[in-house]
Order: structure tokens, then sequence, then C-alpha cells
């Protein structure tokens, strides 16, 4: 369910240059947002399917994502990074290159997210790809 929630999120938007729509309803009622609006419109799609998530926010790279809880193991999925207009290479799906990731794989793509994870106290370890 999770995996069908993401890719149907990135068939509904575009990412908003302008930086104007940053909320889970623009994302979900425009079809535009950033990665704010990314992730809150997937922490609510999620959410109602009864998958538990939460917000991983980059403070030193100005991201943000979500870390999904799947059979007892959290995966980072930055649907933002995810879509892209030239979603495919060969047979390669590009859309699937930011879903079920581990901390250590995140932080290849967002560097900041490594003083994060590391952190004391940090609830949404990711350990299993």
């Amino acid at each position: 369910m999770a995996l069908y929630l993401h890719d149907w999120l990135l068939d509904q938007l575009e990412y908003d240059n302008s930086l104007t729509w940053s909320s889970a309803e623009s994302a979900l009622t425009r079809g535009l947002g950033t990665c704010q609006a990314y992730e809150s419109a997937y922490a609510k799609l999620l959410s109602a399917a009864g998958i538990e998530n939460t917000e991983t926010r980059d403070t030193y790279d100005g991201h943000t994502w979500n870390a999904v809880k799947l059979d007892d193991e959290r995966y980072q999925v930055d649907c933002t990074w995810d879509d892209t207009s030239d979603n495919y290479y060969g047979n390669l799906d590009q859309r699937h290159l930011y879903i079920c990731l581990t901390d250590e794989r995140m932080v290849i793509a967002h560097p900041g997210h490594d003083k994060i994870y590391s952190a004391d106290g940090y609830a949404a370890r990711s350990t299993s790809l």
C-alpha cells in the first residue's frame, strides 16, 4: 500500500518551483507543492491507510521527507526526489530510487541527514533495506 500511495501521489503532483504551495491540501487539491507538500500529503495518505509514519526534516539541507514503518522496520521515503519529469531510463523506473532506504543510503542524497539520524533520541532509525 505504501508503494501504491507513493506512485499515486507522484502521478498527481508537480513540484512548485515558485515555492508558494507547501501544504498537503495544496498538493492534493492543486497538484502543486514543495517538498513539505509532498511529505505532508504522503503522511496523510499513509495515516489514512493505517501506516505509521513520521516526518524527517533535514534542517541542514532544507528538505523534508517521510520515515515509514512497515513490518516493524522504518524506511526513509523521499517522494519529492522520486518525482522527476524524466522518470524512466531504459527499463529502470527512476521513481523508486528514494523509497524504502536506510538512513545511511539517504545520507548519500541528503548529507545533512547524517547529523540528524546519528543524534541521540532520533526516533525513526532506518537500518533495514
